[in-house]
């Protein structure tokens, strides 16, 4: 085991553009980064992005359509990032014409409040057991604990109170937030960002049965996380019996989400609060589980398909779908059986009015 040693703060830049605090930015320069056609003054000046309902003069902010109608009407931002078609008839800021006015967004919401720059510092109160590869400018932070044989990527950032165990790689430019917890033999890619108390590698919910006793089935296929993925807070993401747990390049996971052994989670994939996937199921690639989704055992949700919030699936799903429901079925189907079930109450009256005249009911 080696001690620590704390080395300088390194300076850092964000995006193609250093920018102070307060500092003021012209509007051509942020139509710039997504190619927004500006029908106004180009040297306007912007010191901040603002919600629509708070902005004011010298603030951008966005237009996404029929939910800011009425904000729209009084908005006081000098600029508004909007859609051609969004376009009122009178209004006093400069639009900015785009056609992803949310991407804009996100991009203009960067520059003015750019992630906190990754210190290269390590604490003297972490510890660093033997065999331990640390590449440059990575972080450490107070009583963190890095085990034996494991590999650390240039620029990552580890805050306080990280546990990462033996035999685990994280890439370039990670961060984990503090009080994360990584079992042995996980496998992060770059870019990752892992929010506090989250638990990548913990044993596997599996157990066979030996007569009115449950036999604990060891699990040691570990887990690989692929890069830029966002793992929030207090997810789970446990390790696979012989092969590992897989989450693919670009998934994004909301906080308290379950993900059980053997699961494979295909790119690009969005997974919202407090999902909960049984143990080998197949997420192909660009799904969405909306919050409080729970998915059985060893199905497969075909690529590019949508699963509403509080929806139960049983049964896989193929490509290219909307479901929802308890359980769930394609939105359209359901959709129907609701509306027929809303005509039940009259349809039950005007029957037994029938069958009143029929003399068959009382």
């Amino acid at each position: 085991m080696t001690g620590c040693n704390r080395h300088p703060a390194r300076e850092t830049q964000q995006g193609n553009r250093k920018r102070k605090i307060g500092e003021k930015v012209k509007l051509k320069e942020i139509a710039e980064l997504f190619s927004g056609k500006i029908l106004g003054d180009p040297d306007t000046e912007i010191d901040d992005i603002r919600p629509i309902a708070r902005a004011g003069k010298g603030h951008i902010t966005f237009f996404l359509g029929k939910r800011f109608k009425n904000a729209i009407r009084g908005c006081k931002a000098s600029a508004v990032i909007m859609k051609k078609d969004d376009l009122p008839e009178n209004y006093n800021f400069v639009p900015v014409i785009t056609d992803n006015p949310y991407l804009a967004f996100q991009k203009v919401m960067t520059l003015f409040h750019p992630p906190k720059p990754v210190s290269s510092s390590i604490s003297k109160n972490c510890i660093i057991k033997d065999g331990t590869s640390i590449e440059e400018n990575v972080s450490i932070g107070d009583f963190s604990i890095i085990g034996e044989r494991s590999s650390i990527g240039r620029g990552t950032s580890i805050g306080n109170f990280v546990s990462i165990e033996e035999n685990v790689t994280i890439g370039k430019n990670c961060v984990i937030h503090s009080g994360a917890k990584i079992y042995p033999s996980v496998k992060i890619g770059s870019g990752c960002i892992i929010h506090s108390g989250a638990v990548i590698g913990g044993d596997g919910f599996g157990y066979a049965r030996d007569g009115a006793i449950n036999k604990k089935i060891p699990h040691i296929g570990g887990v690989i996380i692929g890069d830029d993925v966002e793992i929030g807070a207090n997810c789970t993401i446990d390790a696979g019996t012989f092969d590992p747990t897989i989450i693919e390049n670009g998934v994004k996971i909301d906080n308290l989400v379950h993900i059980a052994h053997n699961v494979f989670v295909g790119e690009n994939s969005i997974i919202v609060a407090q999902v909960g996937i049984a143990g080998s199921v197949t997420l192909e690639k660009n799904v969405t589980l909306a919050g409080q989704v729970g998915i059985a055992g060893h199905l497969t949700i075909g690529e590019n398909s949508i699963v509403a919030a509080q929806s139960g699936v049983s049964k896989s799903i193929p490509p290219n779908s909307y479901y929802f429901g308890y359980p769930a079925k394609p939105a359209n189907q359901v959709k129907r059986e609701m509306a027929t079930i809303s005509q039940l109450p009259e349809l039950i009256k005007k029957l037994k009015e029938l069958l009143k005249k029929e003399g068959l009911y009382d």
